[in-house]
């Protein structure tokens, strides 16, 4: 295996889970403007042009100067909102799904924003470019990685765990989140619960896809999220909470279904057209379950069937109520 082979491995790691992971990760920079370094990210004017091209509607007027919204609740302060939980959603999915693969496969990787370029796709931070391995990867023999990596050897899991999440986390999206809290002031907890939702998503996609392989991915969602704090992140652990597992008696899920306690928004967008998410709270359990049924093994962007259009009618009926007079 050639010396870079670990992104070899990655992506082969990744694209194992399935459908909501499809594309997420490239060996390469593809070498297009869509492609810039994470750093842009931080910078408040880059942010705000892609908060604004991350809407449908309006994205003039968000652009002109989010903070002139902020204090009322117009229909654009909405949109704002909206526009944000659809950036950081994506922006989080990318750098999540690379930090915990590796991990599973023991291998703490350096996500901090300076490794790291991130692709744009139809108008969203999409997919993940890691440039190198760099110093910072760590690897245990209490979870003995099959990568080739060159990395420094950690003596416990706890270790590389707690070294993969303060990268991530303290390093990355938490300081991520500020900048995107300077511009909007959108609340925290979105913020986290976009984040939280993909630590879900990888293990449920484990469960979904690696059957009983998927057993690493599913002990480290549980010792992340029940962690007292994370390394590098100020006060308790702000992913704890946000995302809970409703259990089924059903062998695909043998680990139950993860669910948001709060609503991401993204089914207010006119090109969503009101579809709920498979672990959004306004949906029933029976529905969502129905849902990840439907849509496994298709591409991620495929139209699906009968268990869609319900959760389409879901979303149009909170869209209704929203309207209503009240």
């Amino acid at each position: 295996m050639q010396a870079d082979g670990w992104k070899r491995s990655l992506a082969d790691g990744i694209g194992r889970l399935g459908r909501w992971f499809q594309g997420r990760y490239l060996l390469d920079d593809p070498g297009s403007p869509e492609a810039v370094p994470a750093t842009r990210y931080f910078e408040p004017d880059f942010l705000g042009q892609a908060i604004a091209a991350a809407h449908t509607v309006d994205r003039e007027l968000l652009l002109a100067d989010p903070s002139d919204h902020l204090d009322d609740r117009s229909e654009v302060d909405i949109d704002l909102r909206i526009a944000v939980s659809r950036l950081t959603r994506h922006y989080t999915g990318c750098v999540t799904v690379a930090a915990l693969c590796a991990l599973a496969h023991g291998v703490a990787l350096d996500l901090s924003p300076r490794r790291c370029r991130i692709v744009t796709r139809v108008s969203v931070p999409f997919a993940l470019v890691l440039d190198d391995l760099g110093e910072g990867a760590l690897v245990t023999g209490e979870r003995l990685t099959p990568w080739q990596v060159d990395a420094e050897t950690a003596a416990t899991l706890a270790e590389v765990r707690a070294h993969a999440w303060e990268t991530l986390y303290g390093r990355h999206l938490a300081p991520f989140f500020e900048t995107v809290r300077s511009l909007t002031r959108v609340s925290e907890r979105l913020l986290w619960t976009n984040a939280a939702e993909w630590v879900g998503m990888v293990s449920d996609s484990a469960d979904e896809y690696l059957a009983g392989a998927g057993r690493p991915y599913v002990e480290d969602r549980r010792a992340l999220l029940s962690a007292p704090a994370i390394p590098g992140v100020p006060g308790p652990n702000p992913l704890r909470g946000l995302v809970v597992w409703d259990e089924i008696d059903d062998p695909m899920f043998p680990h139950g279904i993860h669910r948001r306690h709060a609503c991401c928004l993204t089914y207010r967008l006119d090109d969503r057209l009101g579809r709920l998410c498979q672990n959004c709270p306004l949906l029933p359990l029976d529905e969502r379950v129905e849902l990840v049924r439907e849509r496994h093994g298709l591409a991620l962007g495929r139209v699906g069937g009968g268990a869609e259009r319900a959760a389409i009618r879901r979303g149009m009926e909170q869209l209704a109520k929203a309207a209503a007079p009240r």
